[in-house]
Parts: structure tokens; C-alpha cells; sequence
């Protein structure tokens, strides 16, 4: 009897070893997907910068292959004080020469790339990293020139409207 019990526990935990390579072979996890980039109207998909959950263009999440990695990938100016693009997908990371989950930094701008392997984790808030600027509200933080363009726009509406 002891033989027989001995080779049914082998069964199962043969079955169940299997059974997770199985499924780790044939798994995949949910990555956010989205963009954002300065060169827009950076009011649009800012959300895929700060607040993955708000992402309303496309498919929030989609799934990942256990190939591919979930990836978020920021490149800022040089002294970090805006965001020039995000991109968070599912993909093969690029190669960074400082390794992984990083930041190169150039002459010109700082470019970082996160990469993780588990449900909706490349949702890291980007803007964390920002250096506070001068001014109040939402467009001195995305853009200078963006604000520049709103505070002359607000002081044509006073001056029209005063007419």
C-alpha cells in the first residue's frame, strides 16, 4: 500500500510541476498602454504620464506575452522640469548603458526606461521626478512655452472682454 501511495503523490506533484510550467509557459500578465508626447496638445493623454487608471484613449491594459516585458519607458529635458514623452506598452525593452531600470542622461535630455513582469505594474507616476518650476497651475508644469501661450491668451479674453 505504501508503494502505491507513494507513486499517486509522485503523480500529482508531477502533475502539478507541470501544470506550472505550463502556465508560466503560456501565461501572460496585463500591461498599460498609452503615449504621451509635448509635441500634442499636452492636455489630451497626460494621464498616461501621472494617472494610468484615467487612460480613456485605446486599451488601458492588454496583455503581455511571457516573451515580452511591461515597460515605461520617459524621456525628460535636461534639467527635469518638463516631460517630453512617455511611452508604457508591452515590448522587448531597449538597451540601456547604465542596465535596467534606469536613466541615461545626454546633453540634451534625461531618458529612463522601467521594466517589470507582473499585472499593471508599469504604472509608475513619471512626473514624481519633475523639479518644481516657477508659476502656479497645471500648465507651468507640463510646458513653459504652453504657459506662456495660456497666460497670453487669458490676458486677450480680459482685454477684449474690457472693451
Amino acid at each position: 500500500m505504501k508503494i502505491g501511495s507513494m507513486m499517486l503523490q509522485t503523480g500529482l506533484f508531477l502533475v502539478a510541476v507541470l501544470a506550472g510550467a505550463v502556465s508560466v509557459v503560456s501565461g501572460s500578465v496585463n500591461c498599460y498602454t498609452c503615449s504621451y508626447t509635448i509635441t500634442g496638445a499636452p492636455w489630451i493623454s497626460y494621464e498616461c504620464a501621472n494617472n494610468t487608471d484615467k487612460v480613456t484613449t485605446g486599451s488601458a491594459q492588454v496583455p503581455c506575452h511571457h516573451t515580452l516585458q511591461c515597460v515605461t519607458k520617459v524621456v525628460y529635458n535636461a534639467d527635469l522640469t518638463e516631460i517630453r514623452s512617455v511611452t508604457r506598452g508591452c515590448f522587448v525593452p531597449d538597451v540601456y548603458k547604465c542596465g535596467v531600470n534606469c536613466c541615461d542622461q545626454s546633453l540634451h535630455d534625461v531618458s529612463c526606461q522601467y521594466q517589470c513582469r507582473s499585472d499593471g505594474c508599469n504604472n509608475k507616476d513619471v512626473t514624481k521626478i519633475l523639479k518644481k518650476t516657477t508659476g502656479t497651475g497645471a500648465a507651468s508644469a507640463i510646458h513653459p512655452k504652453w504657459s506662456l501661450s495660456v497666460t497670453f491668451v487669458l490676458f486677450s479674453v480680459i482685454i477684449l472682454s474690457a472693451m
